[in-house]
């Protein structure tokens, strides 16, 4: 370990050698240093005693605690270990004197002093200022010694392998302007400006952010480095910022790109060591005032091809929900098979060839395995050809492989089926979690933390989870499920008693530093209060008859067995589709229509039968009503125990309102990232699957590709560009699309989405208005 000793203390003796030994021509001789110290017989043996005896409260140099541990030991050093004739150099060096020089063996086996090798080298170089330097390597010597001084002024040091740059970075961590966990060995002390904000960025010296708030901050500095991004960061100077272009951007923006160089500059600062700090780099940035909204460059004009099809949508849904479930599509096109395998046999039979007998053909989930089964076997032929993709083609039908999904929680209690029976339900309910988040991103068109936030209250009232769960005991579905399901959907609509779609958005659960923080829909603008009804449609436009230019219930009502939902010349008589039975699901969707309600009300059946509510309860049902309205909709898949410990950020006056409260024992709020985490790699399957299909291209513009910044090379490998990907954000654009396309009021689609006017909807889907002008049927949704 180097010694903190000011080395200034110590002075070099006048003769050159080493303290304690005296000249005899061109040979030294160590004296004894003791009457009883006995003389070493190899020279390295004396130098080394004479460097331990007469060395005392000198700064330790490199080798002299290995010298001493060989000493103790007995062991000798690989220089030691030749006398006379094969004697050579030795490698060690001295460890007494500042200027340190080898001891060489001669052919008498005196050991001689060879002035200059193998000697510390004595350059100076500069590190940091006057604060830090360093003495470079030699060949004998391959190490830095990097020289500090703290804040009392004082001189330390230590050995660094490596290249200046390595010495560099340890002597900003001496001096507390880098942390040891900071940037990698091998970072220029002088790099581009844009691979220092990418260090920060990695570095975790800035507040935690989402992978979106990473992806708009990179976005908003392309405008810095049009000006300053191929320089060095010591080559900028504080009126270069005065040449970004603010024009366009909202003020708010301008303000925050302005604490991003602010940042970025502090950084540079306290690790670079540049002068000034982020405050005289920030203050030269200017902010235009006379901003103009139609000369906004920052609003995102949303494009036909930014927006997920409704055959990819079909695919992600049925994807997740066949995931270690049965679904009413199953069950559909096992009949079908059954039919056909029927009308098969029967022909065999009447021309002789067979016996005419038919298996029963189903679908079920093995207990132990949690592998999902078929009777007539899966098969990876697609139904339209190679060229094509089919949502009803097996790959998806099957589910997330076993390698890709959610981990089964496991352990040493997991040894009897009903054990691996109950590990695969809580996989399989995750999925049922899943998919009715993606059915509410797809149908509803909500931000990822307008729903995390969501609870079943926002959802169904008292009334309407009596009906579903008491009356019509959706839980077991069964025949007496569809007749009270099929009758109170032709009740007008002020007397029906079932949930019909809409849901209450008052709350929202997003990041906020380095936490995260409850309240009201976009809760950092006072002024714009987004709580809105919003409604969600239960069965998605068909993917198969995406040409049809009748509208929705007149499709649906055009198949066999689905009359019932036909039009009437007033809309309050029509049936609604949230009384669709389980068979009518299943019909629908084979034809193509995704039947986003019935993945909602799978996911309430779930919530029903949370067993921490039925403890809760007590066993009345009033109580298990009450309480069933307090839970949260997509809540984590671990329960919390402890409610106050989740450490919410709130206002005063939303904690006082009673908002954050949980029933102890169920799941808290997910974090963004947990659901990003989730559902990225499953859009990103559906991606990938679908691009065997050539004829369609299943991933958004960009795709893989990353247009900000230079990619930086770190560590030798390349920095990992964002994933340019489908998102749930997408799941938005494309609720608002088909809306749009399905001819539903602009004002309506303006409210429900929650933008502060229309104005702001009309600038961001122009373009799909101008394309849906001429085509737009009277309506698609019941809202």
């Amino acid at each position: 370990m180097p010694q903190t000793t000011d080395p200034r203390n110590f002075k070099k003796p006048n003769t050159g050698l080493l303290p304690g030994m005296s000249t005899n021509n061109d040979v030294t001789s160590v004296p004894r240093t003791g009457p009883e110290a006995p003389a070493p017989e190899n020279p390295i043996g004396r130098a080394a005693s004479a460097g331990l005896t007469s060395g005392v409260g000198t700064p330790e140099e490199p080798g002299q605690r290995s010298t001493e541990r060989r000493m103790r030991s007995g062991k000798k050093s690989d220089a030691a270990r030749t006398s006379g004739s094969d004697a050579r150099p030795v490698t060690g060096t001295d460890t007494t004197a500042k200027n340190t020089e080898p001891v060489q063996a001669t052919d008498s086996g005196k050991a001689t002093t060879r002035r200059g090798a193998g000697r510390r080298n004595n350059k100076r170089v500069s590190l940091i200022g006057t604060q830090a330097w360093a003495n470079p390597p030699t060949r004998s010597y391959p190490y830095w010694r990097v020289w500090w001084l703290d804040a009392a002024g004082k001189k330390h040091s230590t050995t660094v392998s490596g290249t200046e740059d390595d010495a560099y970075n340890t002597a900003a961590e001496k001096l507390g302007y880098r942390k040891p966990k900071g940037p990698v060995h091998g970072t220029p002390k002088n790099p581009l400006v844009k691979d220092v904000y990418e260090e920060y960025v990695r570095a975790g010296d800035h507040p935690k952010w989402g992978s979106g708030t990473t992806s708009q901050k990179r976005q908003a500095m392309t405008r810095v480095w049009l000006v300053i991004g191929d320089k060095k960061i010591r080559d900028v100077v504080p009126s270069d910022l005065a040449r970004i272009d603010m024009a366009g951007i909202r003020p708010a923006a301008q303000k925050r790109l302005r604490s991003e160089v602010r940042r970025l500059f502090d950084y540079a600062h306290s690790v670079y060591g540049i002068e000034g700090t982020g405050d005289d780099y920030a203050k030269p940035v200017p902010v235009v005032t006379n901003y103009r909204r139609e000369e906004s460059t920052t609003n995102v004009t949303v494009k036909k091809e930014d927006v997920p099809s409704t055959r990819w949508v079909a695919c992600l849904i049925t994807l997740t929900a066949s995931t270690m479930n049965v679904t009413p599509l199953d069950e559909e096109m096992d009949m079908r098979t059954q039919r056909e395998a029927t009308a098969h046999a029967a022909h065999e039979m009447l021309t002789g060839r067979g016996a005419g007998q038919v298996p029963k053909y189903t679908t079920w989930i093995d207990t132990v395995s949690g592998e999902k089964q078929t009777t007539s076997g899966w098969t990876n032929e697609p139904l339209d050809g190679p060229t094509g993709c089919n949502p009803l083609d097996d790959i998806w039908r099957m589910g997330i492989p076993a390698d890709k999904r959610i981990a089964r929680i496991t352990g040493p209690l997991i040894r009897t089926e009903e054990a691996y029976q109950r590990a695969n339900e809580d996989v399989a309910r995750q999925y049922r979690r899943l998919t009715a988040f993606l059915a509410m991103g797809a149908g509803v068109g909500t931000r990822v933390g307008e729903q995390i936030a969501l609870r079943v209250g926002n959802v169904l009232t008292p009334d309407q989870a009596a009906f579903l769960f008491v009356d019509a005991h959706i839980q077991n579905w069964d025949e007496e499920t569809d007749d009270a399901l099929r009758f109170d959907g032709r009740q007008p609509p002020e007397n029906r008693r079932g949930w019909y779609g809409a849901i209450h958005i008052e709350e929202q659960y997003t990041q906020a530093g380095s936490g995260y923080r409850l309240g009201r829909p976009k809760w950092n603008n006072e002024m714009d209060d987004k709580t809105r009804w919003v409604h969600m449609p239960y069965y998605l436009p068909s993917w198969q008859y995406e040409d049809d230019p009748r509208p929705l219930r007149e499709q649906i009502a055009g198949m066999d067995g689905m009359q019932r939902f036909a039009p009437h010349a007033r809309t309050q008589d029509d049936e609604s589709f949230w009384s669709s039975t389980r068979e009518e699901v299943g019909y629908a969707w084979a034809e193509g229509y995704t039947p986003l309600g019935w993945c909602m009300l799978q996911w309430l059946i779930d919530l029903w039968n949370t067993p921490t509510l039925n403890r809760a309860a007590g066993g009345s049902l009033s109580a298990k009503l009450a309480l069933f309205t307090r839970l949260l909709m997509f809540p984590t898949r671990r329960p919390t125990n402890d409610p106050d410990s989740l450490k919410v950020g709130m206002s005063e006056d939303w904690r006082a309102k009673g908002h954050g409260k949980l029933i102890p024992g169920t799941g808290g709020y997910t974090n963004q990232k947990r659901m990003q985490l989730l559902t990225n790699p499953v859009m990103d399957y559906v991606s990938q699957r679908m691009e065997l299909a050539t004829r369609y291209n299943p991933w958004p513009p960009n795709h893989n590709t990353y247009t900000g910044m230079t990619v930086p090379v770190v560590g030798g490998k390349e920095w990992k560009a964002p994933r340019v990907g489908w998102t749930h954000h997408s799941l938005r654009h494309y609720s608002a699309s088909i809306r749009l396309a399905s001819g539903v009021p602009i004002t309506l689609i303006s409210k429900e989405l929650g933008h502060k006017d229309i104005s702001t909807t009309i600038e961001t889907y122009i373009h799909l208005i101008d394309e849906a002008q001429s085509t737009i049927p009277p309506a698609g949704f019941e809202l």
